[in-house]
């Protein structure tokens, strides 16, 4: 009985070894990059905010007030806006405060991608959209009853 069970588990034990060298040699080699997306096939994107120094109508460019002094470039697709309006290049004039995002091409180059001209957190003139209007301060008492 003893040499019964032995030899199956010796036969057993055999299999399940050679089942493993087996997969091991069919097996792709596990890679660690296959999950990750190509760092080049995903832009870089970043938000600027600044003071504008210089206005480049030529090249559609514009330089911020800073130490390194950024250039973001302007094309027909940025988004201007101003006061909560669309806007065109023509709107950019020196020391005006502007926000927005910027993409870097292949190039090297920073290509805005929206242009928020002016303070953000200056309130417009002119109310945008409808204006609130209270109503009657509320009460806890209920209203009377009519009839009974």
């Amino acid at each position: 009985m003893k040499k019964l069970v032995r030899t199956a588990l010796l036969i057993f034990l055999g299999a399940w070894s050679s089942y493993g060298i087996a997969t091991a040699q069919t097996a792709p080699p596990a890679s660690s990059d296959t999950n990750k997306p190509a760092a080049s096939s995903r832009p870089r994107t970043q938000r600027f905010s600044g003071t504008i120094l210089s206005v480049d109508s030529k090249v559609k460019s514009i330089t911020l007030q800073g130490a390194n002094k950024p250039v973001v470039f302007i094309t027909d697709k940025t988004r201007i806006i101003k006061a909560r309006q669309a806007a065109t290049f023509d709107v950019l004039t020196t020391n005006q405060a502007v926000t927005g995002f910027e993409q870097q091409d292949p190039s090297g180059k920073w290509i805005a991608q929206s242009l928020n001209v002016g303070d953000p957190r200056q309130i417009p003139d002119a109310p945008i959209g409808r204006t609130f209007v209270p109503s009657q301060p509320r009460t806890n008492t209920p209203p009377p009853r009519s009839g009974n």
